[in-house]
Protein backbone atom coordinates (compact mmCIF):
# COMPACT_ATOMS: atom_id res chain seq x y z
CA UNK A 1 0.00 0.00 0.00
CA UNK A 2 1.19 3.52 -0.78
CA UNK A 3 0.35 6.63 1.23
CA UNK A 4 1.04 10.35 0.89
CA UNK A 5 2.70 12.47 3.58
CA UNK A 6 -0.70 14.06 4.17
CA UNK A 7 -2.27 10.66 4.88
CA UNK A 8 0.54 9.72 7.26
CA UNK A 9 0.23 13.07 9.07
CA UNK A 10 -3.36 12.19 10.00
CA UNK A 11 -2.07 9.32 12.17
CA UNK A 12 -0.62 11.30 15.07
CA UNK A 13 -2.63 10.25 18.10
CA UNK A 14 -2.49 7.45 20.68
CA UNK A 15 -5.42 5.82 18.85
CA UNK A 16 -3.58 5.76 15.50
CA UNK A 17 0.10 6.57 15.30
CA UNK A 18 2.24 6.11 12.18
CA UNK A 19 5.81 7.14 11.43
CA UNK A 20 8.00 7.05 8.33
CA UNK A 21 11.53 5.64 8.30
CA UNK A 22 13.39 5.61 4.97
CA UNK A 23 10.16 5.94 2.93
CA UNK A 24 8.56 2.98 4.72
CA UNK A 25 5.52 3.57 6.93
CA UNK A 26 5.09 1.89 10.27
CA UNK A 27 1.96 1.69 12.39
CA UNK A 28 3.39 2.06 15.89
CA UNK A 29 0.04 2.41 17.65
CA UNK A 30 0.28 -0.87 19.55
CA UNK A 31 3.96 -0.32 20.33
CA UNK A 32 3.62 3.08 22.01
CA UNK A 33 3.14 1.66 25.51
CA UNK A 34 6.11 -0.72 25.12
CA UNK A 35 8.69 1.82 23.95
CA UNK A 36 11.64 1.82 26.38
CA UNK A 37 12.18 5.56 25.89
CA UNK A 38 8.59 6.34 26.83
CA UNK A 39 5.44 6.92 24.85
CA UNK A 40 5.83 10.70 24.81
CA UNK A 41 8.66 10.69 22.27
CA UNK A 42 6.71 8.46 19.89
CA UNK A 43 3.61 10.60 20.16
CA UNK A 44 5.69 13.73 19.58
CA UNK A 45 6.85 12.34 16.24
CA UNK A 46 3.63 10.58 15.24
CA UNK A 47 2.64 11.39 11.67
CA UNK A 48 6.14 12.47 10.66
CA UNK A 49 9.21 11.18 8.86
CA UNK A 50 11.52 10.10 11.68
CA UNK A 51 14.32 8.69 9.56
CA UNK A 52 17.02 10.98 10.96
CA UNK A 53 15.78 10.65 14.53
CA UNK A 54 15.58 6.85 14.36
CA UNK A 55 18.93 6.37 12.63
CA UNK A 56 20.79 8.85 14.85
CA UNK A 57 19.65 7.30 18.13
CA UNK A 58 21.08 4.01 19.33
CA UNK A 59 18.62 1.22 18.55
CA UNK A 60 19.34 -2.46 18.96
CA UNK A 61 18.97 -5.00 16.19
CA UNK A 62 15.94 -6.25 18.10
CA UNK A 63 14.36 -2.79 17.92
CA UNK A 64 14.99 -2.61 14.18
CA UNK A 65 13.54 -6.09 13.72
CA UNK A 66 10.49 -5.19 15.77
CA UNK A 67 10.00 -2.05 13.70
CA UNK A 68 9.79 -4.20 10.56
CA UNK A 69 6.89 -6.15 12.10
CA UNK A 70 4.95 -2.85 12.24
CA UNK A 71 5.36 -2.08 8.52
CA UNK A 72 2.12 -0.97 6.86
CA UNK A 73 3.09 0.66 3.57
CA UNK A 74 5.31 2.90 1.50
CA UNK A 75 5.49 6.65 1.18
CA UNK A 76 4.52 7.97 -2.25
Amino acid sequence: MYYTRHQVAQHCSPESCWVVVADKIYNITNYIQKHPGGKEILLEYGGYDVTDVFLNKPHSCGAKNELETLFCGYLM
